[in-house]
C-alpha cells in the first residue's frame, strides 16, 4: 500500500528504516529543519496527513513514521504471528485485564 492509495495530493516520499531487528515505515515531505510527527494509539502516519503538506510548504522536512507494530512497520520480536493486529490485541487485552487477575508477587488470590 502506498501513499497514493490514500488519495493524498502533493509530494510525499515513502521509505523504511531498519533499526536493529525492526523495520519502520515512514512518509516524509519537504526539506529543511526536521519535524517528526509521532502518532498515538491506534493511529498510524495517516493521522498526520493534514499537517504534513502545510509544514513542508513552510520550509520543514516532515517525517511521520508508523510506530512499531502499526500499519506497515514490523512488530516486536516474539509476537505470535508478528502482525500489527496481534500486537494491538495483546495491548488491548493487557489494558482491560482486571487487576485482580494480574499476578503480583507476594499476593494471594
Amino acid at each position: 500500500m502506498s501513499t497514493s492509495d490514500y488519495g493524498i495530493s502533493g509530494e510525499l516520499r515513502e521509505g523504511y528504516a531498519k533499526i536493529g531487528d525492526q523495520r519502520l515505515h515512514y512518509v516524509e515531505a519537504g526539506d529543511g529543519p526536521l519535524i517528526v510527527l509521532l502518532h498515538g494509539f491506534p493511529e498510524f502516519w495517516y493521522g498526520w496527513r493534514l499537517q504534513i503538506q502545510p509544514l513542508a510548504a513552510a520550509g520543514f522536512r516532515v517525517v511521520a513514521p508508523d510506530m512499531r507494530g502499526y500499519n506497515l512497520s514490523s512488530s516486536k520480536a516474539g509476537d505470535s504471528d508478528g502482525s500489527p493486529k496481534t500486537t494491538r490485541l495483546k495491548a488491548t487485552r493487557r489494558a482491560h485485564t482486571p487487576a485482580s487477575r494480574t499476578a503480583r508477587p507476594g499476593r494471594r488470590g
